[in-house]
């Protein structure tokens, strides 16, 4: 027979909060953990004898009994010893020849699952979307350079621009269909790779001396980021919202997937991926979100191109 050891813990550590008088259930604690009970494994001796002094103190505390047979346990079954087989495997065949993938390095068999044999081509792994970006900039920024050249004050004569948006507004679509489920494959981490290889030939690319050119700029940057600060808090105050979001929202803003999830983190390991979701949000929105400034700042400043 076995009991629900983990519920009967929890009551037995919820009761102090209430009594005030924590020892007497410190000492039951003690015993359950002590070495006499060898850790409780499943099938063991020791998990039955603490199940039987569970109950015990159960029936002494005057809690009615609910099992079968008007006991305090339920019966289950419970698989032992299972282990993964000889021939477990996952191989991938390329042209080039097999890839085999090693159980407990590049991934862990669940023992409670079937034993069964599946094979399959594997369809897609990526759908390249740059390159049908690029086709796309490619054709679409010159023919408005040919058939409507005044529209370059609005950047939609540059191929660039085309590929940034092409690319993230197919991103955005695909999202929202069975390709989201390539994430199964690792598809972040590449995608965090080529990021990582983006920024780095931007960087590469930057004259860091041209800012001493004109120091003005750290003025109208002090400016931006108050206005963030201002728009962030008056929003979370408005709606109420944890400080937590307002940490990781401001951090996905400024500091991308690099560092919202590090922000989140630190309120508790598992908010990481929310701190991801941030920040991927904040690269989609800010796609169009930034171009959408540049013509704003346009409007106020006349005379000035992007």
């Amino acid at each position: 027979m076995f009991l629900g050891a983990a519920v009967c813990l929890g009551m037995v550590v919820a009761a102090p909060a209430q009594s005030g008088h924590d020892e007497p259930f410190m000492e039951h604690l003690r015993y359950l953990a002590s070495d006499e009970l060898k850790g409780r494994g499943n099938g063991s001796e020791e998990l039955e004898q603490a199940a039987r002094y569970i109950a015990e103190h159960y029936r002494e505390a005057g809690l009615l009994p609910a099992g079968e047979g008007d006991t305090y346990f339920q019966e289950f079954e419970l698989k032992l010893g299972q282990g993964l087989g000889s021939r477990n495997q996952i191989t991938f065949q390329f042209k080039d020849g097999p890839m085999l993938l090693e159980p407990g390095e590049d991934y862990v068999p669940l023992t409670s699952g079937p034993d069964n044999r599946v094979e399959g081509p594997l369809v897609f792994v990526g759908f390249g979307i740059t390159a049908i970006a690029h086709l796309g900039a490619d054709t679409i920024a010159p023919a408005i350079q040919q058939h409507a050249p005044g529209l370059a004050r609005f950047s939609l004569t540059s191929g660039f621009f085309w590929l940034i948006v092409l690319a993230t507004s197919l991103a955005l679509a695909l999202s929202f269909t069975k390709a989201r489920e390539l994430e199964g494959i690792g598809a972040s981490r590449y995608g965090s790779v080529f990021l990582y290889v983006l920024v780095a030939t931007i960087g590469m690319k930057m004259n860091i001396l041209a800012i001493f050119e004109n120091p003005g700029l750290f003025i109208v940057g002090l400016i931006w980021m108050a206005f963030h600060a201002l728009l962030l808090i008056s929003v979370a105050k408005g709606i109420k919202a944890p400080f937590f979001f307002m940490a990781v929202g401001s951090q996905a803003n400024v500091g991308g997937a690099a560092s919202a999830p590090i922000v989140a983190s630190a309120f508790h390991p598992s908010l990481a991926p929310v701190g991801v979701l941030l920040a991927v949000l904040g690269y989609a929105i800010g796609t169009y979100g930034a171009w959408i400034c540049g013509i704003l700042m346009q409007v106020s400043v006349p005379g000035v191109t992007q």
